[in-house]
């Protein structure tokens, strides 16, 4: 068969056979297909090729016989892997100067750096190449305002140029009270209360004691971001319901408020000593639903509750009646959140130690204890710290804690500090009689001891008769307000180091005509927030904002 497919072959053209029998009589060959791979490592995208060589036989027959070998090709594809990019990233930083204490700034309003000295400074998240920046103040440094210059643009180098300069903060009033309406009617209140309650929409709520549609205090909403104040509800201390709220309220959740009046309800006794109120709010906040929860008794639950409500760790509310209870002293209440009452213990007016009375201000709550303020009673006659227990049998009074030097008045809630001491003021006493910040330590001792003046105000630049609850600032300071001396004789808004009880810094400095309740409100953003029982530009108080 081999023979004749040759001869085949050779029959056209000549010139093909005499060619076979020149490479070994007339033998046939074929190429074989190669293939071949490669593969590259390297950054970026890219595609690799390779090369192969394959080899071929054939043999053939004619005149003679022999061997032939071909030659062949073949081509192979690769692939390449690797990592890399050719995207920079850019560190964002300045020069912070001015402050004291700490400072917060934002990068795009999420990236946080903390800085507690002046100086370079630099975040430590980094930007992509062409990517905005905009650096803010996130946490203005204690009673200061930080303004921030070339602080936003785009990434293509390192940015180095963010100037943030501080100075001290400036008071303003940013909200006036009027006891006599437009209308006719009797205003939007006078003379707010210690403290403003702030909540997460960004909203402060208080109460004022006087004025109002009715005459006997409000509850409103005040919003900082336009200085826009809403009166949510207007007691009328008619029909069971309160008059004259004389406390700061509890926001326990975004839509509940709790708070009490000092005046109105009514019971069997035909005694009007005050209630106890929940406020639910709607509509972001800006409006509201009035209930009253309880009407205090007088002879058996007290008379005229003072203190603001504190929600213990057991989920229900504390708080103090200045007078009523069996031995008229007033009584120490706890009340759950739909109402049920129950009088914990009474304070009897006499000289004893353990029999204080008058229980005043806010309350504070560590380790299931619950420390109060008394003006009256004790060894002195200038009252004391008291101590209650969480886990006590209803009926046990308050026992005794510290007693009040005499000539000193207590004259503000407590404030468990940094250094888990607690601290207070009084009004009067100290060694200028100006008044004077006291603390204490929570663990007991073998004896009842006596308050002693930490800081003595001097009735100078540092002012003199403090009030209120002293306010713990972000650097670990002491805010304290009083209400006279100063630049102007109207009182003062001092900074005080918990750790050496010295004045670093006067804040600020009261207009005359004012008279501030001593208790701040920190926003988020480190502006501070207070209010003044009188001034402001109708004298019925006013809210003030510190930068």
């Amino acid at each position: 068969m081999k023979r004749i497919q040759l001869i085949v072959r050779c029959a056209v053209p000549i010139l093909l056979c005499l060619s076979l029998a020149a490479c070994g009589g007339g033998g046939s060959s074929s190429g074989a297909t190669g293939s071949g791979s490669s593969t590259g490592t390297g950054s970026g995208a890219g595609a690799g090729t390779g090369t192969g060589t394959g080899t071929g036989s054939g043999n053939g027959s004619g005149n003679g016989s022999g061997n032939g070998t071909g030659t062949g090709t073949g081509t192979g594809t690769g692939t390449r892997s690797g990592s890399g990019s050719t995207t920079s990233s850019y560190t964002i930083g300045g020069v912070a100067s001015g402050f004291t204490g700490v400072l917060g700034l934002l990068d795009n309003g999420t990236a946080g750096l903390s800085l507690s000295n002046t100086g370079p400074f630099a975040f430590t998240s980094s930007v992509s190449s062409g990517s905005p920046y905009n650096v803010t103040v996130g946490v203005q440094p204690p009673a200061q305002l930080c303004s921030v210059a070339n602080g936003s643009g785009t990434a293509f180098a390192n940015v180095s140029n963010i100037s943030v300069s501080c100075a001290a903060g400036q008071m303003t009033t940013a909200y006036s009270f009027s006891s006599t309406g437009s209308n006719g009617l009797n205003g939007d209140g006078s003379a707010p209360e210690p403290s403003l309650t702030y909540a997460s929409n960004g909203t402060l709520y208080g109460t004022t004691n006087a004025a109002g549609q009715y005459g006997d205090g409000t509850l409103f909403a005040f919003v900082p971001s336009n200085n826009l104040l809403l009166t949510l509800a207007n007691f009328n201390g008619v029909g069971g319901e309160g008059a004259n709220p004389n406390a700061s309220v509890t926001l326990i959740d975004p839509s509940h408020l709790f708070g009490v009046t000092e005046g109105g309800g009514s019971n069997s006794s035909g005694t009007y000593c005050g209630t106890v109120f929940e406020d639910i709010l709607q509509n972001g906040g800006l409006s509201s639903s009035l209930e009253t929860l309880v009407e205090f008794n007088s002879s058996t639950e007290g008379c005229k509750p003072s203190s603001r409500l504190l929600l213990a760790s057991d989920s229900t509310f504390y708080g103090t009646t200045i007078q009523g209870g069996s031995g008229g002293g007033g009584t120490l209440y706890n009340v759950t959140q739909t109402g049920t009452l129950q009088v914990l213990g009474e304070f009897p007016l006499t000289t004893s130690y353990d029999s204080l009375g008058a229980p005043e201000f806010g309350l504070l709550e560590n380790q299931s204890n619950i420390y109060g303020v008394d003006t009256n009673g004790g060894p002195n006659g200038s009252g004391g710290i008291y101590m209650y227990s969480t886990t006590a049998t209803a009926g046990t009074p308050p026992v005794g804690f510290a007693y009040f030097p005499s000539g000193s008045t207590a004259a503000g809630g407590l404030l468990l500090g940094p250094d888990n001491m607690v601290y207070g003021v009084s009004s009067s006493g100290g060694a200028n009689n100006d008044g004077f910040l006291y603390r204490f330590s929570t663990t007991p001792t073998s004896s009842v001891p006596t308050l002693q003046p930490y800081y003595s105000f001097t009735g100078a630049s540092d002012g003199s008769n403090p009030v209120g609850t002293p306010l713990l600032l972000s650097n670990g300071d002491l805010l304290v307000a009083t209400v006279a001396g100063g630049a102007n004789n109207a009182g003062t808004l001092d900074e005080i180091n918990p750790a050496t009880g010295a004045v670093v810094d006067v804040v600020a400095n009261f207009a005359p005509g004012n008279f501030p309740t001593g208790t701040l409100t920190m926003l988020p953003n480190g502006i501070l927030y207070g209010d003044t029982s009188t001034g402001g530009v109708n004298s019925s108080g006013s809210i003030y904002e510190l930068n």
